[in-house]
């Protein structure tokens, strides 16, 4: 009798075993399956056509900001449009960095005179 208990406590454990292992063997395919789909993601045409659209912009925001400071009142608004318009350059080399396909040649042009490794380039024309 104790003999087929403890046969019945090991079948338990080998059971609660397997269970607990199966949960977090789930979960662990899981997470690798979602980060696998947002690489897909990523790569998608769609998600690079967005970004291609998105860099287009924030080009043109760096350009209006340049024409902005040309026509500022004072030193102080000057600054000011200075700052923010390197804090778009930020923003458009980070955009540039996610987008996996070929640059245009004119954004391809601006990232590789402005950017250095995702981020705004201290040396760039429209850091100062």
């Amino acid at each position: 009798m104790l003999r087929l208990a403890g046969a019945g406590l090991a079948v338990l454990g080998v059971a609660a075993a397997v269970i607990f292992g199966g949960y977090e063997g789930g979960w662990w395919l899981r997470a690798d399956s979602t980060q696998r789909q947002g690489e897909l993601n990523r790569s998608s045409y769609g998600f690079q056509q967005a970004h291609r659209d998105e860099l287009t912009s924030e080009i043109g925001a760096v350009y209006t900001a340049s024409a902005q400071i040309a026509s500022a009142a004072d030193g102080q608004q000057g600054s000011a449009l200075r700052a923010q318009r390197f804090a778009v350059l930020g923003q458009v080399c980070r955009t540039a960095s996610e987008i996996t396909d070929p640059l245009p040649a004119q954004q391809a042009q601006f990232v590789q005179a402005n950017c250095s490794a995702g981020a705004a380039d201290p040396s760039s024309s429209y850091a100062n």
